[in-house]
């Protein structure tokens, strides 16, 4: 540990979670320009959120999408930009994003496709604007950026242990390539996971690392993940 101490183990699990991508665009570093990953970040954006402003939210993931949708509710005029040609391609079966994209558009909220924001602006009204790839812009009070995480997979690395872009490597049983560790949550990447990571993989990986976890010490089987379609 960081205090010196050193703890002894059978079986560990790595569970480092993961952290915000902030694209590296001019402009960015700014206390208008928000995240949400901890308590810390909700406040601000709580402080933020208040009605007859305009929000920007950039990724059309899940998260950037429920949150299109929250600040709406709250009175907000919302924009929503997505580099990909559809909002969450990712986690979604595409027959089901058309039933989300008129939901979006009954609520008023703008959902801008197949674009790029490649700098932001700051005037002395306080409003950034966000400049996109083919020249148009979109003014708010503030942004919050919705790109995705960043696994939290140095210590793994440290160690010596396999790790792809995507994450701390695991086989089905969520064991790394050193036998006696395991990894689960946003910091892994199952190999033969058909998906990037989403919140419900972390649902299922919990009761599988139980009881592999028991099994790697000698009580019970081991279990592997079985891959499903029921994406959320």
């Amino acid at each position: 540990l960081q205090t010196g101490e050193i703890y002894g183990y059978r079986q560990l699990l790595l569970a480092t979670g993961s952290r915000p991508l902030l694209p590296q665009l001019p402009g960015i570093e700014s206390e208008k320009i928000l995240v949400v990953r901890s308590f810390g970040d909700l406040e601000r954006l709580r402080a933020s959120a208040r009605p007859n402003r305009k929000a920007l939210i950039v990724g059309g993931g899940d998260v950037g999408v429920e949150l299109a949708t929250e600040l709406q509710q709250l009175g907000l005029t919302v924009s929503l930009v997505e580099m990909q040609e559809r909002i969450l391609l990712a986690t979604t079966e595409p027959e089901f994003i058309s039933d989300v994209e008129q939901m979006l558009d009954r609520k008023g909220i703008q959902v801008v496709t197949g674009r790029k924001v490649t700098a932001f602006k700051h005037d002395l009204q306080e409003m950034v604007t966000a400049i996109l790839d083919d020249g148009t812009t979109i003014e708010a009070d503030f942004v919050v950026i919705s790109a995705g995480v960043v696994p939290n997979m140095e210590l793994a690395q440290r160690a010596g242990i396999e790790t792809s872009p995507l994450g701390i490597i695991t086989d089905t049983t969520l064991r790394t390539s050193d036998k006696d560790i395991f990894a689960a949550g946003d910091c892994a990447h199952l190999v033969d996971n058909p998906r990037p990571k989403a919140g419900v993989y972390a649902v299922r990986e919990a009761p599988l690392l139980f009881d592999n976890l028991r099994a790697a010490l000698g009580a019970g089987r081991m279990r592997k993940y079985v891959p499903q379609k029921d994406y959320l």
